[in-house]
């Protein structure tokens, strides 16, 4: 994974533009941003070969923004630094400095701002160690270093930690934890430099193009265009903005296409990936580009020659590889080299060739293996798992708030949900329930209103016949057609049928009320029997017939007046219907929370053609002393029992007698 050799020499002087902003907060510094960034570029283009007069330089800068003492020196050493790790490569150089930077960052009385160059500090000597596959020293001062940011965070120091951790767990083969970083460094640097400044653009192009790496190493070659294309349209876009930084965007954009070629390849398009790679060569050959990063790019395209056997071409690109290996310090370089050349030897048929390299390259095997040995003598991806542990501990608190707030709003929902659920039902339920009563009430209507009718067409035959008698009688009376010996007579024929239309048409009010009115109490059976057994006794004396009453006292709930008309009718018709002398009985049968009254005469009982009509005012007709009858009473009975939740019925023999039954709970 490489980054943008312009993007590594300017990120130094953005950096320690900021760092002198931050620690000089109370004091302004004593030139102004413009003037400082002026001489930042000034230092950024002098000639690094002489590094007398480049630390003059530095010295210079230092004693005119930074007071006296610790701070500067602290500044004059974080050049020196970056001139000996970004320019020279020299390690242990880089490394003394860092090591001078945390102790002086140490004794600084800056507040935060001292605590933020502690771990920027720390940062930088982790990065010499990393730069040394030194991991174990490397992951203790990223430690180090997160563990003061997380009590003073910086976005800078924050962005600097996320770059480390990206490299290390690249270069450890962790690259779904490589990728992670990257994109925290991502939104670390957009809140870092202004938007669509050069600095964003360099920084930005830089992390897209190394995320599009991650995923070439996760074998997620179309993830892994769509970020390096990314890249290339920032570069392409933004070019014309910054005409002095021309060099950097032809630069970078022959980096990335270097680097797209590996996803096209991987995706199954050689030919396009041999194409872009011949383009990225031919810009960073070019002097004072990366030339570096064209000799690996060259060692790709030679890789592909060598698959499609394409030799002569191959030999010639190892040619111009092995003219830069001397000129060009690049880790891992020669050995890509060596193994090529190796496999070109062994395809070409050059035996002693590719046994001398393959001797060399054992011999660097050798000592890398014994450098690995060196360096994991502690469990390198043990420490790297306990930083990345605690490097992701607030984004998992974070992710667990929010989760314990959807999880209780989700419940919350759920709970509202069934609520409603339940209440719908509820009211489904309950609205059925009264469209059934709706329904059966208006069944009943309906069956009142073809009763009534039925009732009332009976009624008005019925009341006809008294009342054209009365009508005739009267007016015999008043035209002296009778004698005066029959008047008398006349006149117990109009009051009988007065009498009689009386009778029928307080039948028909009886009727009317029976469904309206229901006042249930608690009421002793038998008393009610023998007062209705009593008010009969006239009747059964003119026709010499007696009335047996029996059975023990029982209590019910019902009404006591329609009670009483049920069971004086149902007297009063077997009174009607036994011949002179008869007897009657009553009894009373109590059973299991009901009650059974049977009322048996020795009548002229029922005939069969009437009986399905009974309760009906079809059933018409005279008593055994000629009594009249309207068929509204039975009628009348059946409704009040049904309203006591009762039953009624009959047997009967005819000639022999009739017997009703009346059921009703206790």
């Amino acid at each position: 994974m490489r980054l943008n050799a312009r993007v590594r020499r300017l990120a130094p002087y953005i950096s320690f533009y900021l760092i002198i902003l931050s620690a000089c907060h109370s004091s302004p510094p004593a030139i102004s941003g413009a003037n400082y960034l002026d001489s930042l570029a000034h230092i950024s283009g002098a000639d690094v070969r002489d590094s007398s007069a480049y630390f003059d330089k530095i010295d210079s800068l230092c004693r005119t923004i930074a007071p006296a003492g610790d701070f500067r020196a602290w500044c004059r050493h974080y050049w020196q630094y970056n001139f000996y790790y970004y320019q020279s490569g020299n390690y242990p150089a880089a490394l003394r400095h860092a090591d001078s930077m945390v102790r002086l960052s140490q004794s600084f009385h800056f507040g935060n701002t001292g605590a933020v160059l502690d771990a920027r500090s720390l940062l930088m000597e982790g990065n010499v160690f990393l730069a040394e596959q030194l991991f174990a020293p490397a992951f203790e001062k990223f430690v180090g270093a997160r563990e003061i940011m997380s009590l003073t965070p910086d976005n800078f120091a924050l962005a600097d930690y996320a770059h480390s951790m990206a490299t290390a767990t690249f270069n450890r083969k962790r690259y779904a934890e490589s990728l992670t970083f990257h994109r925290e460094l991502m939104a670390r640097e957009r809140d870092c430099y202004p938007s669509g400044s050069f600095s964003s653009i360099s920084h930005l192009q830089g992390t897209w193009d190394n995320i599009g790496i991650c995923f070439v190493r996760l074998d997620q070659p179309d993830s892994a265009i769509r970020n390096f294309d990314s890249a290339l349209t920032l570069l392409h876009t933004r070019a014309n903005s910054f005409p002095d930084e021309d060099l950097f965007f032809k630069t970078a954009t022959a980096i990335v296409q270097g680097n797209k070629g590996d996803a096209l390849l991987m995706a199954g398009d050689s030919s396009a990936a041999e194409r872009i790679w011949l383009e990225s060569i031919r810009t960073n050959s070019l002097p004072g580009y990366e030339n570096g990063d064209a000799l690996f790019t060259r060692l790709k395209l030679g890789n592909l020659f060598l698959f499609k056997r394409r030799l002569p071409e191959l030999k010639q690109t190892l040619q111009q590889v092995a003219a830069g290996l001397d000129t060009l310090r690049e880790p891992g370089l020669r050995e890509r080299y060596l193994r090529l050349q190796y496999r070109y030897d062994s395809a070409s048929g050059n035996w002693r060739e590719a046994a001398m390299t393959g001797g060399k390259i054992v011999d660097m095997q050798d000592s890398l293996d014994r450098e690995a040995v060196r360096t994991d003598a502690i469990n390198m991806d043990t420490a790297l798992s306990i930083l990345i542990t605690n490097a992701r501990l607030p984004l998992l608190e974070r992710q667990t708030r929010f989760h314990a707030w959807l999880i209780a709003i989700l419940l919350l929902c759920l709970i509202m949900g069934l609520t409603i659920i339940f209440l719908i039902i509820r009211q489904y339920r309950q609205s059925q329930k009264n469209i059934q009563t709706l329904r059966n009430n208006l069944a009943s209507l309906a069956k009142s209103q073809e009763s009534n009718s039925r009732v009332m067409k009976v009624v008005a035959h019925d009341l006809r016949n008294p009342v054209s008698a009365m009508m005739t009688i009267a007016e015999m009376l008043l035209t002296k057609k009778v004698t005066p010996s029959s008047e008398q007579e006349f006149l117990k024929h109009l009051h009988r049928s007065g009498h009689d239309a009386i009778r029928l048409i307080d039948d028909i009010l009886q009727y009317q009320v029976n469904a309206a009115i229901f006042s249930p109490e608690r009421m002793q059976l038998r008393d009610m029997l023998e007062h209705c057994c009593f008010l009969l006794k006239h009747k059964t004396d003119e026709k010499q017939q007696s009335i047996h009453l029996s059975g023990p006292p029982v209590y019910i709930m019902g009404d006591r007046e329609k009670l009483w008309r049920v069971f004086s009718n149902l007297l009063t018709n077997a009174v009607k219907f036994s011949h002179p002398g008869t007897s009657i009985s009553v009894r009373i049968i109590p059973e299991a929370g009901r009650v059974l009254v049977a009322t048996e005469d020795r009548g002229i009982g029922i005939p069969a053609n009437i009986r399905d009509k009974i309760f009906t005012p079809a059933a018409k007709r005279k008593g055994t002393a000629g009594e009249p009858t309207f068929g509204l009473g039975l009628m009348i009975c059946r409704q009040i029992i049904e309203q006591h939740k009762g039953n009624i019925w009959f047997e009967s023999e005819e000639g022999k007698g009739t017997t009703f039954y009346v059921e009703l709970p206790l």
